[in-house]
């Protein structure tokens, strides 16, 4: 989960891998993870929420 410190928050879920830590500070354009394929997709995707 990403807190953008407006009132917003977005998570990005189905990922492969994860790249960042909690608490870990990320900038625009910074890699967070590689996208997946899980639970019963039919192929790689994101499920991206606000």
């Amino acid at each position: 989960m990403i807190d953008h410190n407006n009132g917003f928050e977005t998570t990005y879920n189905c990922l492969f891998q994860i790249d960042v830590r909690p608490g870990q500070v990320v900038r625009k354009g910074q890699k967070m993870g590689v996208m997946g394929e899980t639970g019963d997709a039919t192929g790689v995707h994101l499920h991206f929420e606000v």
